[in-house]
């Protein structure tokens, strides 16, 4: 499969084969990779959700810790995925926030 341009934006939570203003990161990826990006930005919604609900469900006592390990979890797959399939620059600039 060929690789496209893709323009993510975490915060937003899209990929797109064409830039905007709120563009985040630019990846080289294959149609199969962008959705399972796509796919990532769904299960951090679905972890967040649950966050929310255990966190404000008086019956459930959990630490905030790990109410938000999964949402982490997610969001550091993400960003994975993103060095992964990223242009230099967008390796570079992840590589710098990183270290």
């Amino acid at each position: 499969m060929s690789r496209h341009t893709y323009y993510v934006s975490v915060h937003a939570r899209t990929v797109l084969p064409y830039s905007t203003q709120g563009d985040e990161w630019t990846i080289h990826a294959t149609e199969d990779e962008a959705a399972a990006l796509l796919g990532q930005f769904s299960k951090l919604e679905e972890a967040e959700t649950e966050a929310l609900y255990r966190g404000f469900n008086p019956v459930i006592d959990v630490p905030e810790v790990e109410l938000n390990a999964r949402s982490q979890q997610v969001v550091d797959d993400i960003y994975n995925i993103i060095a992964k399939l990223g242009t230099s620059a967008t390796k570079q600039t992840l590589s710098q926030i990183r270290d």
